[in-house]
């Protein structure tokens, strides 16, 4: 997901409507109700609501708008856009709705949905900061990237202080590659919310690309201060402690991330190309199991087991996990690449070959794979042929090649 939210709701507190005289009782069920939802109470919210809306149904449009917001909050979508709908018959030319219904169609991922709601509201009011945001997050999630930063940039100029507008401006540009532009809206982000923690998290990850990682630890460390079950920022953090060797500082983070989320088949993950990289081979199998159980898509949990696998000579589950990626995905070249290598120690030379043949069609420019079929080929008796690949595999930049070359072809260098 492109976007994130910082405010949890922009429209909770309504401003009352000069067109109509209420009386105390009907504001104090509003008051009762939008201070239960400040409470996250959200079913006490909704019944003061109700019992507003009960006193007079066809004046009552911020009460249907509020006890929208509430249904929202608690999940209650349908609900949520019936009374918003409600809202909007009652009071047409009410901007705040149409943003309001926008802003939650887009938390919902009805992004063209949304799109319709913003683009009635700037029919009302064009110079609405809130409107054009909403467009750059539907714009965002629908991928039409310039249109989104168009927008946000709008939203940025009729409303400079409004922090979301950078801190989404800043992740679309994180999506985007501009990492250096991307830090400049987050740092604008961060000191107009400096109490946002994904706004640390995220350029946690950008000083990460631009190589500041002492920044990024300190990036992802406030975010953890600021929300301590953010098992995004100890995740992010320990794969930033991994870059730097700090190996047993990054196990601790992911296990706390395992603590706030045990089934992070990214912290196990993680684990494993540790261990894997200290060569605690068992340890590494173990944590490249365990995320590979909660999802076998994942292809590095299948590769780097089988390369652990092959590490110990366990060549027969080496070659069945290469074998699984192969089954997900065919033009794996480096699957093949891999399991030829199993299949080698295996004995079994000409699977080996064969797979070397398929990672070769669906990658000519692999020059590993032209090297070991070449050595394999000349194994095999096929000088001729096994001589050429390793030419093929020196020309393609793999200079091992030559060592080969003078072993096995050494005529063909008098």
């Amino acid at each position: 997901m492109i976007f994130k939210f910082s405010t949890l709701s922009y429209f909770i507190l309504f401003f009352w409507s000069n067109n109509f005289c209420y009386s105390q009782t009907y504001e104090e069920f509003i008051q009762i109700g939008l201070e239960y939802q400040r409470n996250k109470e959200y079913e006490k919210s909704i019944e003061s609501f109700s019992k507003a809306i009960e006193l007079n149904p066809e004046l009552s449009a911020e009460a249907f708008a509020n006890r929208s917001e509430s249904y929202f909050l608690s999940n209650q979508d349908k609900n949520a856009l019936k009374d918003i709908n409600k809202a909007i018959s009652l009071d047409p030319k009410n901007i705040n709705f149409y943003n309001l219904k926008a802003f939650r169609l887009n938390e919902i991922g009805q992004y063209e949905n949304s799109l319709i709601e913003s683009k009635k509201s700037i029919s009302i009011d064009s110079l609405n900061f809130f409107s054009y945001y909403n467009l750059g997050i539907s714009e965002g999630h629908l991928k039409n990237y310039q249109n989104s930063m168009n927008y946000l940039n709008k939203s940025i100029e009729l409303n400079p202080d409004f922090g979301d507008s950078y801190y989404n401006l800043g992740t679309l540009k994180m999506d985007l590659g501009l990492f250096k532009d991307a830090l400049d809206d987050l740092n604008k982000a961060i000191e107009l919310n400096p109490s946002f923690y994904d706004s640390y998290n995220n350029r946690g990850l950008v000083k990460s690309v631009l190589g500041d990682s002492e920044g990024s630890i300190y990036d992802f460390t406030f975010a953890i201060q600021l929300e301590f079950n953010n098992e995004s920022a100890y995740l992010n953090r320990g794969v930033e402690k991994t870059k730097i060797k700090d190996y047993e500082g990054a196990i601790i983070d992911f296990d706390l991330a395992l603590e706030i989320n045990p089934i992070n088949y990214k912290a196990y993950y993680n684990k494993g190309n540790i261990y894997f990289y200290l060569e605690e081979f068992n340890l590494a199998i173990a944590e490249y199991s365990k995320a590979i159980t909660i999802d076998n898509s994942i292809r590095g949990g299948f590769n780097n087991r089988g390369l652990v696998y092959s590490s110990i000579g366990d060549f027969e589950k080496a070659k069945d996990d290469f074998s699984f990626l192969i089954n997900l995905n065919s033009l794996d070249f480096e699957s093949y690449y891999n399991r030829s290598l199993a299949y080698y120690n295996l004995k079994e030379n000409l699977k080996a070959l064969d797979d070397l043949n398929k990672a070769i069609s669906i990658n000519p420019n692999y020059p590993n794979a032209f090297n070991n079929r070449g050595i394999l080929k000349i194994e095999m008796d096929n000088k001729k042929e096994g001589c050429r690949d390793l030419e093929i595999a020196k020309n393609l930049g793999l200079s091992e090649a030559q060592i080969s070359i003078n072993k096995y072809c050494k005529e063909k260098q008098d």
